[in-house]
């Protein structure tokens, strides 16, 4: 609606008073500009400088430049008036995932960074073309959003990787309205068409799951084989199962705590917390589990036994990993 006058305090070129009315304090000025369009001008405060801060509208009736003055000024005296900050979208991004790091595993941090860098491509090249990005942060309009989405679409993009980038460009845009820094989240009323429902896997039947179970039994490498008849028996996900050290179970006991998951970031493996707080459990291990589990635990003594490492899946190329 407003914007901030550039030249905050000072003269307007091409502006020429005509018939200027007094306002009362707080109301704005209204003035008609040489090409025959209204302007109308309202002091929001100051800035870091000391110079006057301005909103500045536009209009081809002076009532129509006195109903948008009448409404900033409104807006202003309830202070929903967002601050004229001249931050562009992508530094505003750039603290956004800043503020996230402190929140988030690192994974999950890289796939926000990932499906902004979509929307905003200086974030992975700062030399990037970024029109969304170099726009101030006020300025941005639901146009802009859906024509920008509507491009990924066009570049291949899958419905759901363009609903990933929506949602993010939500995200930090409603924190941005939150903190009053725009009037409105551009992104609110953008849709994307949801993808057509996945066809859903079912349940194995007992005796298919019995016979998964035989097979695994015989899998040639018994690393392999007694991972898959954990998740399967346990319920395990698998950044899970490759988390797991020998101080984690309790053969004499027959019980399995979670306490830490191995996740893959950028190419390379590292150790994290469980996925949530419910994550961190302690499972009683099945019968026929334990006595596989007592099996393979002979063979690991004599394979990696006297490697010193800690994990009850160990790497083949380096042992001291899963």
């Amino acid at each position: 609606m407003g914007q901030e006058d550039p030249e905050a305090g000072g003269k307007t070129k091409g502006v020429v008073v005509v018939g200027k009315r007094k306002r009362g304090n707080g109301e704005g000025t209204i003035v008609r500009r040489r090409d025959g369009r209204w302007m109308g001008q309202l002091m929001v405060g100051y800035g870091p400088d000391g110079k006057p801060r301005r909103r500045t509208v536009y209009g081809r009736t002076r009532q129509e430049v006195a109903a948008k003055l009448a409404e900033l000024a409104a807006q202003h005296h309830k202070g929903l008036l967002p601050s004229p900050e001249a931050i562009t979208v992508r530094e505003w991004a750039s603290r956004w995932l800043e503020r996230k790091a402190r929140k988030v595993r690192p994974k999950t941090l890289l796939l926000y960074w990932e499906e902004l860098a979509y929307a905003l491509p200086s974030l992975e090249d700062p030399q990037a073309k970024d029109p969304l990005g170099s726009m101030r942060l006020q300025a941005v309009q639901p146009a802009h959003i859906r024509a920008l989405l509507d491009g990924l679409a066009e570049r291949g993009l899958s419905v759901r990787t363009v609903k990933k980038v929506r949602e993010k460009l939500h995200a930090l845009f409603e924190e941005a309205l939150s903190l009053e820094l725009v009037a409105r989240n551009p992104v609110a009323p953008v849709k994307v068409k949801a993808p057509a429902p996945e066809k859903t896997g079912r349940a194995l039947e007992p005796g298919e799951a019995d016979a998964l179970l035989e097979a695994l039994d015989a899998y040639p490498d018994p690393r392999m084989g007694l991972a898959l008849h954990l998740g399967l028996a346990l319920g395990l996900r698998r950044v899970e199962i490759l988390g797991l050290q020998w101080e984690d179970l309790d053969i004499e006991e027959g019980v399995l705590t979670i306490r830490r998951a191995w996740v893959a970031v950028e190419g390379r493996g590292e150790i994290s917390d469980p996925k949530t707080p419910n994550a961190y459990r302690t499972l009683p291990i099945p019968h026929s589990t334990l006595v596989r589990l007592r099996a393979y635990r002979a063979w690991w003594e004599g394979t990696f036994g006297g490697l010193g490492t800690p994990w009850v899946f160990p790497g083949t190329k380096d042992p001291s990993w899963p």
